[in-house]
Order: structure tokens, then sequence, then C-alpha cells
């Protein structure tokens, strides 16, 4: 059987997903299996059909869903296959499978699902809704230390930038048990049950040290949601990474999780910078809107004690929230000039199906019931229902923002803030774009070769 990964976003990131479904494939015996990374359109159907698979397994965004429903009829009426369609977009998207030419839609996650497919004779699973099952089975949460090491190979192989790209992400476990309302967790955990999953620290230290003597590696990025959120774990984690691994790394943390002796188990291990999410310094939205639970304190005792343990950090917020006006964004710029980081962001709030802030909007009234012209990220605009020239505000502050922080001055001064903002968006966005790309480079101290380099920017491009 030839089985075929089919990846439509299009970025140089790592691909968990590929990676874990590739080794449960070959858990279950096949190895015939090739991984295809192409925006959803029609034109690349015969590249697809090509390679004859026997089975295609898509996983798309909610952005990308009706194409790929196109996608896959498209391919059906060229070349005879079966497929199933995963990823959140099949998670969280109401789809109706009978007016589609999918095999299956995958629930959550996949190993479970795709091993009772096989075993069906590719009639149902646990996670799987079909023509004959349209209400799935949620099937257990998958028990990390009982599956296969996550298997890089096939994407390695047919994606050769992925392959070439010295910095590589990994993920420590699955699961995140809080409630943000912007986040997919509170549905999913509403699905399968709130449970924190962390590989076993020499289970990870194995696949790192395969990747790195297989691939070569110079910079970690471990991608969970909240790495640090068990201690136990993160100190024997610090024990035996620096003395095994030692290669410098980031890493998300969370405020209210944040203390000196986390900052220093992090130092120990190799840390040179984490992520970390700010949202909105207004205390309405933070807590009632946006359910953060985290008080100004928290983040503030974070800054100072990252900034004690010179550990770099990248801020995250969110503007366009439900809402929120112009002097609340302009408190969240505000507040992020203060605390100051390596990088700030925000991020324009996309309505993503089935999230608890999505039905706030709808509920009142800042978004029609309708999500059909989701965008594919959460930089290019806001759908939401406010004027033409907020929605400029917010585009250009998406823009602006780190050089403000970067540049106090850039802010505080009234009349540079008006001229900074009369530039044209497009302008901004390109300036912003080649920034952050030098920003990110210089914050991990990652080496890229120019041809690498120049690989990556074209590949940032055709995502924008």
């Amino acid at each position: 059987m030839r089985v075929v990964l089919v990846d439509f976003n299009i970025s140089f990131y790592d691909r968990h997903w590929a990676f874990v479904l590739t080794s449960t494939l070959r858990k279950c015996g096949i190895t015939d299996v090739h991984y295809i990374n192409f925006p959803a359109k029609p034109r690349y159907i015969k590249k697809l059909a090509a390679l004859k698979p026997d089975l295609v397994l898509y996983s798309v965004f909610s952005y990308a869903v009706t194409d790929s429903i196109n996608f896959d009829a498209g391919l059906k009426s060229v070349h005879p296959c079966k497929s199933i369609l995963g990823g959140p977009g099949a998670t969280f998207f109401d789809i109706d499978i009978t007016k589609t030419a999918f095999d299956a839609i995958c629930v959550g996650e996949g190993e479970e699902a795709l091993k009772d497919y096989f075993a069906s004779g590719f009639k149902a699973g646990a996670n799987l809704i079909t023509r004959d099952k349209l209400n799935f089975t949620p099937a257990p949460l998958v028990d990390l230390a009982q599956e296969p090491m996550p298997d890089r190979t096939i994407v390695y192989r047919d994606d050769h930038l992925l392959r070439d790209i010295s910095s590589r992400a990994f993920m420590s476990g699955r699961g995140c048990p809080y409630h943000c309302t912007y986040c997919f967790n509170h549905i999913f955990n509403k699905i399968f049950g709130t449970k924190i999953r962390k590989y076993p620290v020499p289970m990870l230290i194995e696949e790192i040290e395969y990747v790195r003597d297989r691939y070569g590696l110079r910079f970690i990025l471990f991608q969970d949601d909240t790495f640090c959120i068990d201690k136990k774990w993160l100190a024997e984690f610090s024990d035996i990474y620096s003395r095994k691994v030692g290669i410098p790394f980031s890493c998300n943390i969370r405020a209210n999780l944040m203390d000196e002796e986390t900052a220093i188990l992090l130092k120990n291990a190799g840390v040179r910078a984490v992520s970390w999410s700010i949202e909105s310094a207004n205390d309405h939205l933070r807590d009632d809107v946006l359910k953060r639970n985290i008080t100004k304190a928290q983040i503030d005792n974070t800054s100072r004690i990252l900034q004690k343990h010179k550990i770099i950090y990248r801020i995250a917020n969110i503007i366009g929230i439900p809402g929120e006006t112009r002097d609340q964004v302009e408190e969240t710029i505000d507040y992020n000039v203060k605390i100051g980081s390596a990088f700030t962001s925000a991020n324009i709030f996309t309505p993503y199906p089935k999230l608890e802030l999505t039905q706030y909007a709808i509920e009142y009234g800042h978004l029609s019931a309708a999500c059909d012209n989701i965008p594919p990220n959460f930089f290019r605009k806001s759908i939401l229902k406010v004027d033409h020239k907020f929605k400029r505000f917010l585009t250009k502050t998406f823009c602006l923002i780190p050089f403000f922080v970067w540049f106090p001055a850039l802010w505080r001064n009234k009349f540079l803030r008006r001229l900074l903002y009369g530039v044209n968006r497009y302008i901004l966005r390109m300036i912003y774009e080649i920034i952050y790309l030098i920003s990110i480079k210089a914050i991990y101290g990652l080496k890229i070769s120019p041809g690498v380099s120049l690989r990556m920017a074209w590949r940032y491009l055709v995502a924008l």
C-alpha cells in the first residue's frame, strides 16, 4: 500500500503530525510512505495523482477546509484512492462528510484512528467519521511513553528545505489545562478530557540525539504550549539534557508558572530564549474575555526574573479582540513598551470555528455566524465588524509594535507615532517581514547558509 501525507500549510516549520503518523504507519507495517507540501490548488492535483497513492492523509487548518474538499474531489476524479482528512480543520470545523469525497474524517489524534482504520478493513475506527458512522467514538488519549519515536525520515527525504535547516522543532508533550478562549485547547479538552502528557525525559533525549546524529542540530525549539508545566519533569530534563545534549534551545512559558526555581532549571539546561504572552494589558479583556487568569504582578515578576537570569524573551499579544477599542489596543502597546522584550508581536484575532471567543464575538454582534472567510493567518486582517479605519490601525500596529518596544521614543512621541502610522501598510509589512527574519535569527543565534536563507525567504513569501 502506498500512503501519501499531504500538507497544505506552506511554511518552513517541522511537521510533527507527519512525523508521528509516519511512525504509526511503520508500526502498522506500511513502509511505502511519501510526503508532499503544496497549496490546495487544482493545479497540484496531477502532481499528487502521479504518485498513484492508495491512501491520502490530509492535515489542514480551518481556513483550508473548503479548498481541501474541492481538491480531494478533483483528485478522485482522476485517480481512485481512499482519503482521510485530519488536522485542526477536521477536528474543529463542522463538515458533512456525505457532501465530500473523503472516506473518513479524523477528529483529534490520529494514531489510534489509523490503527483502527487498517484493522477494520478501511471501514471505521475511533476518532473517525465515515459515511456509515456520522458520530465518532473518541479514542483514549495517546500514551506517549508507549508510542514509537516520531519518524522524520519521510518528511526530510521529500522536503529538502526542512532537512537542511539546522534548527529543528520538538514536542516534549501534549495537552494544556488552561481555558484561554482564543485557543483550541479548551475545545479539545471538552471532547477528549484534560490530560497533560509528557514524553519520559530519556525518550525525548533519545529522539533529540538521533536527529542530531543523523541530520545535524544547532538549535532546538520546543513547541509545547507550556513547556514548564511539570516542575519535577523539568528538573529531570535540566539535568539529563545539559549533560547529554547541551544544544541551545527555546520554549514556551506562562507567567503564572514562572519563578526563580524554574528560571534556574531552564538556565542550567541551556535555554537561550523563551516565548510567552501578555495578550492584553487591559484587565477586563485579559481576564474576562480571554480568560487568561494571569495578573500584571505575575507578568512583571516574569519579566524581572528572566532579566535577572539573562534569559532572552519574546512576548506575544492579541489585538482586534471582540469589543476592543483603540484606547485598549494602545494600553497594550504602552504596557509592552514598559516591559520590553527582544521581539514583541501583536497578532490579530482570527475567529476560528468553535472557539469560545468566536462564539462571544457572534453573541455580541462583532461577527456574523458564518466563518467562510477565515484568513489564512493572524496578521493579514480582522474580519470582525469594525470600521476600515480601525482595521488599518490593527494591521499597522501588527507591523509597528516591535519597533515601539525597541525604541520607546517612537511610541511616546505623538508626532513620530502619527508619522509611522501614516506609512503605507504594504511598505510597513515589507519592512516588518525583513526585520522579523533578522531578529529571529539573532535571538536564537541561528547560523544559516545564504542558500538556505534564500529558500526559507521564498517559502515564507509563498505562504503570505
